[in-house]
């Protein structure tokens, strides 16, 4: 063992420049295994931990199809449901005070709860007034807008949305002016990037608003389900106009859309270690196999095959 040892001080002591270089490169080509590996387990994972870590949850999603004023809290009233939240889609749209026609965004005003975002920067709306509103990231890029900034907010009657819809050329609902608050974000514009703002609840307690239909968000007591909730849906008037499905925070296409991409990275990895094997491998070997005349001189002075191949390993 002493030989051995003797043999590499002599090896480092001469080669040290040698092996320096060659383990930062080992070291670099792990490093870049192990970050794609990593990188493949954290996009896997990015659903579930999303749901974890979100504030909010619910266990399904109510669609008040038939139009006519949200029916949150006769919803909430419901024994199998704990607590009900939503947002309605309005006939407006927003103005920059420097431009002259709305912008493409869809506006709700309600609660983002149901939508499954979070704030990611400022506040939410203040629910008592309807001059505030918050907006995707995509809404902020599309208007280049920042917290504090005002829009004009124009809006159909019922009647002229139930007539017209967005074919009206003169807007005879509530015009009036909201400032940006807040800055909301989350899986559902993986689904759809179309920019959207949410008004303040307060603004649908107008009467002469257009509306379209409402998403509310329930969640339900212990041991109750959504067969359970379903049959308490239908006890109430105009019962059709409900149609009940599970919540989903993240939607089922876009945890398909992860897992392939997860699927890719995973190959990478797995490509980049084999490659990394296979190339450092011969590397390695080149640089601290003896040569046969290394080998020769070796077991001229005393060493065994053995001993020569342990200064190799």
């Amino acid at each position: 063992m002493g030989a051995i040892v003797y043999r590499l001080r002599c090896v480092l002591r001469t080669r040290w420049i040698s092996v320096i270089v060659v383990t930062a490169i080992v070291g670099l080509a792990c490093a870049v295994v192990v970050t794609v590996a990593a990188g493949a387990h954290r996009t896997a994972t990015a659903p579930d931990r999303w749901t974890s870590t979100a504030a909010t949850s619910f266990d399904g999603l109510i669609t008040q199809e038939n139009g006519g004023r949200p029916r949150t809290i006769e919803v909430g009233a419901l024994s199998a449901v704990e607590a009900a939240s939503s947002f309605t889609f309005v006939f407006g749209g927003l103005i920059d005070p420097n431009g002259a026609e709305p912008l493409q965004a869809l506006v709700f005003s309600g609660s983002p709860d149901p939508l499954a975002v979070r704030l990611v920067s400022g506040r939410d709306a203040d629910p008592t007034n309807e001059h505030e509103f918050v907006a995707t990231r995509s809404f902020v890029e599309l208007a280049a807008a920042d917290i504090g900034d005002s829009f004009d907010l124009v809006t159909l009657t019922q009647e002229q949305a139930d007539t017209e819809g967005f074919s009206v050329s003169d807007p005879q609902g509530p015009r009036l002016t909201v400032e940006l608050v807040g800055i909301i974000d989350g899986p559902v514009q993986l689904d759809d990037p179309t920019p959207v703002a949410l008004v303040s609840p307060a603004l649908l307690d107008r009467p002469d608003l257009g509306i379209a239909l409402t998403m509310i968000g329930v969640d339900l007591r212990p041991d109750v389900d959504l067969a359970a909730l379903r049959s308490e849906l239908d006890t109430l008037p105009d019962s059709v106009g409900l149609r009940l499905e599970p919540g989903q925070q993240i939607s089922d296409d876009v945890r398909r859309a992860v897992q392939v991409q997860a699927r890719g990275l995973w190959l990478l990895a797995g490509a980049t270690g084999l490659a990394a094997v296979a190339v450092l491998g011969q590397l390695i070997t080149r640089q601290v196999r003896p040569t046969h005349a290394e080998q020769d001189r070796l077991a001229a002075v005393g060493f065994t095959r053995s001993q020569i191949v342990g200064v190799s390993a």
